[in-house]
């Protein structure tokens, strides 16, 4: 698990760091987007060793990462404003998933210390 929580944080720095770049930082999320939904089915491994709170973390971070992927099937290019919609679908929202995933590995790491 300290491996997992490891490299992702790695992945996570580098991918804000190659976001200076926007293109790379693009490329990099795609890695940290796939590392992290790996880590998220390998933790269901130690499902019984988490508390509540941690399981409902993760559920919400499911719940919400697929809910992003389903956007991808919506026709956003009829909104007013479409280089904000992108800027926000492909750098915001999932750097904010990949930030509250960060923060539910920290925590379940603390519980299995």
């Amino acid at each position: 698990m300290n491996i997992l929580i490891s490299i992702n944080r790695i992945l996570l720095i580098t991918t804000f760091i190659l976001f200076a770049t926007i293109y790379l930082g693009f490329m990099a999320e795609i890695i940290l987007g796939s590392f992290q939904i790996l880590c998220s089915l390998i933790i269901v491994l130690y499902w019984k060793k988490i508390n509540h709170k941690s399981q409902k973390n993760l559920k919400i971070y499911w719940f919400l990462t697929l809910l992003y992927a389903l956007g991808f099937f919506i026709d956003w290019g009829k909104l007013s404003d479409y280089f904000i919609s992108f800027f926000i679908g492909l750098a915001i929202i999932p750097m904010g998933l990949a930030v509250y995933f960060t923060k539910i590995i920290e925590n379940i790491k603390k519980q299995l210390l």
